[in-house]
């Protein structure tokens, strides 16, 4: 079975068309699975309309909202490589990524008009981007196209699938300790990969509400953008953290598993906020980028809810390691199993493993 990343979304429209897809909670924007595949063939459309072909670089420096997830799996339906900017970085080091990866196309954010026309001025040197496509409200300056009206002025059929398998689906730099960022390449054969681990130990179910608090630029974010699209569950877009906003929406949408990590897992418990907000709907939290100390899981615990650790790598899209909730407290301080072992393990999930006879 060939495998494109961008046909899961279409898949998924198939199956589940009426059901909600993704959700924009500060702008409370609501897009059905039917209405977000619509909307990622129209960018699709567009993006070949500005010449945009199979192996071609496609950067963005975007905030979280629908306009990633469409970019995203537009620009795998075509054949096209992602490649996500960390919009922390200063222009310097955006530009840096932009000319090492190759991009001949930018999407980017109102938010960051300001380095966009500077990189677009030539203020950090020559870059490969010929296509410019700007999101958002206010004017958009003369020499970048206007998401909005390319994606309405985009067709709404399936576009020519452009990859599959081993071809590359996405490039995400990573700095490591010394020297430049370094370009981690994924294939979708990997990120699908990615996805069947998360979704052979983790308690993940077709009608669970995952907000998504941290950045997308960043593959502990990605990877579940594209899993929750495969498993048909509904993702809830938080496009800042801010506690107000996160505890509001936890209540309002009824979310009942998110991505964290320990930082803000005590943050949360700590804030004002904290004292007025309903948090009955989460079942479970997944954290990544540092343990998770015993006391923080008790009072967790104490509000029945598990927290599955994870340890992940940009190289490896995803999570490398597992600590199932099961061994958090005897196995304190450790990364967890492979994911084969987590996967052999997860009987709290899924029920005893018997062997063949």
């Amino acid at each position: 079975m060939k495998t494109n990343i961008g046909l899961l979304l279409a898949k998924r429209a198939a199956i589940t068309p009426g059901r909600e897809a993704f959700v924009e909670f500060e702008r409370q924007r609501r897009f059905t699975f039917a209405s977000l595949n619509a909307r990622c063939n129209r960018v699709a459309s567009a993006l070949l309309e500005r010449g945009i072909r199979p192996g071609d670089r496609v950067a963005t420096l975007l905030r979280n909202g629908v306009e990633f997830v469409e970019t995203y799996f537009a620009v795998a339906k075509i054949g096209a490589v992602m490649v996500p900017v960390n919009w922390r970085l200063v222009g310097a080091e955006i530009a840096f990524i932009l000319s090492d990866s190759g991009s001949s196309a930018l999407v980017f954010d109102a938010d960051f008009d300001p380095v966009a026309s500077a990189l677009h001025g030539g203020e950090h040197g020559a870059l490969p981007v010929a296509s410019w496509i700007r999101c958002g409200d206010g004017p958009c300056p003369g020499w970048a196209g206007d998401y909005d009206a390319l994606q309405a002025a985009g067709s709404s059929g399936e576009p020519p699938v452009g990859a599959w398998d081993q071809d590359n689906l996405f490039i995400m730099y990573t700095s490591g300790t010394t020297g430049h960022p370094k370009g981690a390449v994924h294939s979708h054969e990997g990120m699908l990969w990615s996805q069947l681990t998360s979704m052979s130990t983790s308690d993940m179910r077709s009608d669970d509400r995952f907000m998504l608090p941290l950045p997308m630029f960043h593959v502990g974010c990605l990877n579940p953008v594209s899993l929750l699209v495969h498993r048909g569950a509904t993702g809830i877009i938080l496009r800042d953290l801010e506690m107000g906003a996160l505890f509001r929406c936890i209540a309002q949408e009824r979310v009942s598993i998110f991505m964290s990590v320990p930082a803000l897992l005590q943050f949360m418990l700590t804030a004002p906020e904290r004292e007025h907000s309903d948090l009955s709907s989460v079942r479970w939290i997944a954290t990544g980028a540092a343990p998770v100390p015993v006391s923080l899981l008790n009072d967790y615990a104490a509000l029945g809810i598990r927290i599955f650790q994870a340890y992940g790598l940009t190289e490896s899209c995803g999570p490398g390691t597992l600590l199932l909730p099961e061994d958090a407290e005897t196995r304190v301080g450790s990364c967890g199993r492979t994911a084969t072992e987590s996967i052999l393990r997860a009987r709290p999930f899924f029920g005893p493993l018997r062997r063949c006879p």
